[in-house]
C-alpha cells in the first residue's frame, strides 16, 4: 500500500533496509497485517529532516537508530486497535472504560470522537537505538509490549530491577536525541515520538501542523 500524496505536506518515504551509515528502516507490520500495512516507512518530509538530525546526534554517541513504523492507514490503524484491545481484555481481565483507558495508553481508537491517531498523519515515528549492523538494543522490553515496561521512566521508577541502570540510560538517551530533533515522546511507549501532530502541538504549546492522511 502507498499513501495518497497529500499536495500540501507530502509524505516521505524511507526504503526498508539500511540508509547509510546510520539508519536502518525495517517496518514492523508487514508480515502481520500483509496488504494494509507498507512495505517501507512513509512519514512527513519535515520528520525525516528532524529524523536526519537525530541520526548525527546518535552517530556522535556511537549508535544508530532503526525505524519501525511511521504512517498508518486507517485500516491498519483499526486493525492494531482492535488487536492489541482484545490482547489487553485477555491478559488483564479488564472490561469497560476500564479496559479503554488502559488500551488508550499504547493505541488511539481511530472512531474516538475529538481523537486524531497520531500515526494516520506521518507525524509520528516508533524508533529505537540500534548498533551498526541494524540490531536493536535491549530497552528493557520489547517494541510493542503492552505492560507497564513500555513506560519510558519504568525502570527510572524501578532501580532495584535488573538492567534498570542500562535501560533507563538509553531510553534516556533515545530521549534527548530525539527531543533535541524536536520530537515529543509519548508519555507511554519509550519508543514514540512525534512532531507536528495535534498531541505535539498541545504538549509542547505549538500549533498542529498535520491531519490525517488517507490511502491511495
Amino acid at each position: 500500500m502507498i499513501p495518497a500524496i497529500d499536495r500540501e505536506r507530502p509524505l516521505t518515504k524511507l526504503r526498508a533496509g539500511h540508509h547509510p551509515p546510520n539508519l536502518w528502516v525495517t517496518p514492523a507490520y508487514l508480515d502481520d497485517y500483509g496488504e494494509i500495512a507498507t512495505e517501507d516507512v512513509w512519514l512527513r518530509a519535515e520528520v525525516v529532516q528532524r529524523i536526519a538530525i537525530a541520526v548525527g546526534a546518535a552517530a556522535t554517541e556511537g549508535m544508530s537508530l532503526l525505524i519501525w513504523d511511521g504512517w498508518r492507514s486507517a485500516e491498519l490503524q483499526h486493525a492494531l486497535y482492535e488487536d492489541y484491545r482484545a490482547r489487553i481484555a485477555g491478559s488483564l481481565e479488564l472490561r469497560g472504560s476500564a479496559l479503554e483507558e488502559r488500551v488508550a495508553e499504547f493505541v488511539t481508537d481511530p472512531a474516538r470522537d475529538g481523537y486524531i491517531a497520531a500515526h494516520t498523519t506521518g507525524g509520528a515515528v516508533d524508533l529505537t537505538l540500534c548498533s551498526d549492523d541494524g540490531k536493536p538494543l535491549d530497552m528493557g522490553s520489547e517494541f510493542d509490549e503492552l505492560s507497564d515496561r513500555a513506560h519510558p521512566t519504568f525502570y527510572t521508577r524501578h532501580p532495584g530491577l535488573a538492567g534498570a541502570e542500562t535501560y533507563s540510560e538509553r531510553r534516556a538517551l533515545l530521549h534527548s536525541i530525539m527531543s533535541e530533533a524536536g520530537f515529543w515522546r509519548l508519555d507511554t511507549e519509550w519508543w514514540h515520538f512525534e512532531y507536528g501532530t495535534p498531541l505535539w502541538a498541545s504538549s509542547v504549546g505549538g500549533t498542529a501542523l498535520y491531519g490525517p492522511v488517507g490511502a491511495g
